[in-house]
């Protein structure tokens, strides 16, 4: 037996009829723009664009605990996109989300937003693509302590590909957030805002340049930032690679099992 949520955002119930239909349209509609463990396709309805993430079926504890005791990811990823926005911190503008049940049990999950187009992500420019970069470091170091921090918004995945960025004609930037659905709202302090940028995967004098920019929003000693988020990165970096590690090990015996 299939059960099938559907919500849509009440700005935007000219959609809703076309969400009802989006299982089982998608793998024969729209055109894909991403594939991995997550696909995502982007569809034109009318003068709008649509892109559809459409999560992976977990595996069946997930789909038990997606069920019953927590929110789906495309649930939580519109949830967050809509506090995000009451924030006054710009992501795709949420549509709404699907979520697919089977026998009882979670299946599937999609969340839909307006594509969202923009010049570069934070990566091309952690990866000397760009010019102007020490302004858009300067800014997003602003952006991150005013908009994401202060608000007490912690992205668990605060990455290079997940902060999308626009230029605009007076020489400024504006940044917006992805991949919302491992996201937590707290209180967020000076070790912990720094915690926040260890995963963007940069090069020593940048991590040096970052840490001492966040330090100096909260007026602590910029030396000091450099040296903890450095000692954070590292950290990360480490955890990663032994993680990887764990993950070739268990897939060789299961080869020779």
């Amino acid at each position: 037996m299939i059960k099938k949520k559907v919500e849509v955002s009440p700005y935007f119930n000219e959609y809703k009829e076309w969400l009802e239909a989006l299982d089982a349209n998608f793998d024969k509609e729209g055109e894909l723009i991403y594939s991995g463990r997550n696909n995502v396709k982007k569809f034109n309805q009318g003068k709008v664009c649509l892109n559809v993430k459409s999560f992976k079926t977990p595996n069946m504890v997930n789909k038990f605990v997606y069920g019953h005791l927590r929110d789906s990811k495309a649930k939580r990823s519109y949830d967050y996109a809509t506090r995000l926005l009451s924030y006054g911190v710009a992501t795709p503008t949420p549509i709404g989300y699907v979520e697919i049940y089977k026998n009882g049990l979670f299946f599937k999950s999609y969340y839909i937003s307006i594509q969202h187009v923009y010049d570069f992500t934070i990566r091309e420019v952690l990866e000397y693509h760009v010019s102007n970069r020490e302004a858009i470091m300067s800014q997003f170091i602003d952006y991150t302590f005013e908009k994401i921090h202060k608000n007490g918004v912690f992205h668990l995945d605060y990455s290079p590909g997940n902060i999308l960025i626009n230029m605009k004609e007076d020489g400024m930037f504006d940044f917006s957030l992805i991949d919302l659905n491992r996201m937590k709202f707290m209180e967020i302090d000076y070790k912990k805002g720094l915690y926040n940028l260890r995963q963007f995967d940069a090069d020593k004098e940048t991590l040096i340049q970052m840490g001492m920019l966040y330090a100096r929003k909260w007026r602590k000693d910029p030396d000091e930032g450099a040296r903890l988020l450095i000692e954070f990165d590292h950290a990360y970096k480490h955890k990663r690679v032994v993680k990887h590690r764990y993950k070739r090990f268990f897939k060789v015996l299961r080869f020779w099992k």
